[in-house]
């Protein structure tokens, strides 16, 4: 029988403004490759793996293979993860911008792309890997990685947000229902300006970061609340009409959101609705 389990917790409040959401995934006798749809989102990804790797394959036709430890940075299009036999992966849901701000690099270096963490953190984030391998419980790995993480937050001020960061953050809050001309006016920036700001800190344009910010807001609604219809769903997010909603699916996830939905396995975690209402 195959065995699929998978587990979330929240952040604690001091690091909210970093993490969405910890996630662990263990997956045991699986019977050839489980084929699970991963949407275009926002969020940055630390991810580590403890047992069988897997392949991605991106929309685009990128193909990378996971690594021990993964960054991974916000991504405008859909991939594809080929599970194998036994998977137990441990991940780390960062707010779009939290890992950049934690470890002082630009967001726009990770957009699309994905990294051996080695290669980018610092050389601890090696030993916290060999931590958590070592630990069989959820609960004190999320303990392990807070601790880890707050090495780092103690070090950021609110003085670190520069307008682009800020602006993008204010999209992300907003569910991407925002006028640009309005939050250039607030800025005291002509829009021009503002979408140079905020290309320079996340790494695209802020009319695709509010185009992602609204579909996976959608999506996560979903989710959440499964008998909850589209239709009212695109309502509440500013949709022109549902056919506009379902061509950003067709467009980020790669399908309509009924198959988005069927396909998308636990790339979505369920804890992550819970800074999504609206």
């Amino acid at each position: 029988n195959r065995n699929h389990e998978l587990r979330c917790h929240l952040p604690s409040p001091d690091l909210r403004e970093f993490v969405r959401t910890y996630a662990q995934r263990d997956m045991t006798n699986l019977s050839g490759a489980l084929n699970t749809l991963c949407p275009a989102r926002l969020e940055q990804t630390l991810e580590f793996q403890f047992a069988e790797r897997f392949d991605v394959l991106t929309t685009s036709g990128r193909r990378e293979f996971a690594r021990s430890i993964t960054v991974v940075g916000s991504c405008t299009e859909a991939a594809t993860l080929f599970l194998k036999q036994h998977v137990v992966s441990f991940a780390i849901f960062f707010q779009p911008l939290g890992l950049s701000r934690l470890f002082r690099i630009a967001p726009s270096e990770f957009t699309n792309r994905s990294f051996d963490a080695c290669d980018v953190l610092p050389a601890v984030i090696r030993e916290l890997y060999e931590q958590l391998a070592e630990c069989n419980s959820f609960t004190l790995r999320v303990e392990m990685v807070e601790t880890f993480l707050r090495h780092f937050a103690r070090w950021i001020t609110h003085a670190d947000k520069e307008m682009g960061r800020n602006a993008a953050a204010r999209i992300f809050e907003a569910n991407g229902a925002v006028r640009m001309t309005d939050l250039a006016a607030e800025y005291g920036i002509s829009l021009r300006q503002l979408e140079r700001r905020i290309r320079s800190a996340v790494g695209i344009s802020p009319k695709m970061f509010a185009r992602i910010a609204r579909f996976q807001t959608a999506l996560d609604a979903k989710l959440l609340a499964p008998n909850r219809s589209w239709m009212s769903i695109a309502h509440a997010l500013g949709y022109h009409d549902q056919m506009h909603m379902v061509h950003d699916f067709h467009q980020l996830a790669g399908a309509a959101p009924t198959e988005v939905l069927a396909r998308i396995g636990d790339a979505r975690p369920p804890a992550m609705p819970n800074y999504c209402e609206f």
